[in-house]
């Protein structure tokens, strides 16, 4: 029986998801730390730049989990464009605690990732190369990103679900992937 918005599932026990959710973890930080590795000696890890994408992603998640708390079935869907890889976790998860740490997990690493190859490029510290596949990646980042949140939004408006706290998830949403693409236009 498909579940729809608004509607809680019931609960249920997916023991690999967790673990699973760790691995991905896990090897996203292993790509950051041998990227931070290739780097020149005198690159900074937390820089302001830097940490501008990490915190606006953790702002949304914190605001949505709190919107999440007043509204039936939660507000993750309206942010599921900026960690598409999370969709399907949370199609089968309803615990609230564990979607915030899964959305933590696995896109604080990805945003500061993004972040970290416009700086780099932006400073000249890597090749034309890198510099143009990490262009493809922001794009990629930032349309996917968008679309996703577009249907969402599209759907929202059609349903009569916008409120004060969808726009401001929409409009950081909006703001997360504007400042992944001037991040990349500095250069």
């Amino acid at each position: 029986m498909p579940v729809r918005q608004g509607q809680l599932v019931q609960n249920r026990h997916y023991t690999n998801y967790p673990r699973e959710l760790s691995v991905v973890a896990g090897c996203l930080c292993s790509a950051i730390i041998m990227h931070m590795n290739a780097t020149e000696n005198g690159g900074r890890w937390f820089a302001l730049p830097l940490v501008v994408l990490p915190l606006l992603y953790v702002v949304v998640v914190v605001l949505t989990a709190i919107v999440s708390l007043w509204m039936p079935g939660g507000a993750f869907y309206r942010i599921i464009g900026i960690n598409p890889v999370l969709g399907a976790f949370m199609m089968v998860n309803d615990n609230a605690a564990v979607i915030v740490g899964g959305f933590l997990v696995s896109g604080l690493p990805w945003w500061y990732l993004v972040g970290r190859i416009g700086w780099e490029s932006r400073n000249g510290r890597i090749s034309r190369w890198s510099s143009g596949l990490g262009a493809l990646l922001t794009i990629y980042t930032c349309v996917l990103s968008t679309a996703v949140s577009i249907g969402v939004l599209k759907n929202d408006r059609r349903e009569g679900a916008m409120n004060d706290a969808a726009i401001v998830q929409y409009s950081l949403v909006a703001l997360l992937c504007f400042g992944a693409l001037v991040c990349r236009s500095m250069h």
